[in-house]
């Protein structure tokens, strides 16, 4: 059970960096399977608590860092439904990269009805946030990744 755990683990810490795999979720489900067919124990339940924690504030984080950015830039909340919206419709048309190309695409889109330079700047700063959000859910990954470790090694 540990190696296919780890397996799905390493699978979800790169899905945090080709979002064509839930990152966070999967990581998250194959710890809590693995509790459940190990035992979680006393370090178990810790361990998942804390794997639960990071995960829970690492989807949020993915989802505010960019909707934060563009609110700074301007972007209306409009703007932003709208870009959610291109962002699920890309992520059903254009395998792995579709949500955040469909959510750049809204971004864009939102701000050039109001001025095209604005656009150009709001898109680049919404594409950094993109960035970043992916790098939180990675480090987050990785994170929860070696409390399963410690979890397995100590428990």
């Amino acid at each position: 059970m540990v190696v296919l755990t780890a397996v799905i683990i390493v699978v979800g810490v790169l899905g945090t960096l080709l979002p064509v795999l839930p990152g966070i979720g999967l990581v998250w489900l194959a710890t809590l399977a693995y509790g459940i067919v190990e035992g979680f124990g006393t370090l178990g339940w810790v361990a998942f608590g804390l794997i639960t924690a990071i995960g829970g504030l690492a989807l949020w984080l993915g989802l505010r860092i960019p909707q934060k950015a563009a609110a700074e830039e301007g972007l209306p909340w409009q703007g932003q439904v709208f870009a959610v919206v291109l962002a699920v419709v890309g992520f059903f048309v254009v395998p792995i990269l579709g949500a955040a190309i469909g959510f750049v695409i809204g971004v864009f889109l939102a701000a050039s009805a109001k001025e095209r330079t604005l656009a150009f700047e709001q898109t680049w700063t919404t594409i950094w946030a993109l960035l970043k959000a992916t790098g939180v859910q990675f480090a987050a990954a990785v994170a929860m990744s070696l409390l399963w470790v410690g979890w397995v090694t100590w428990g």
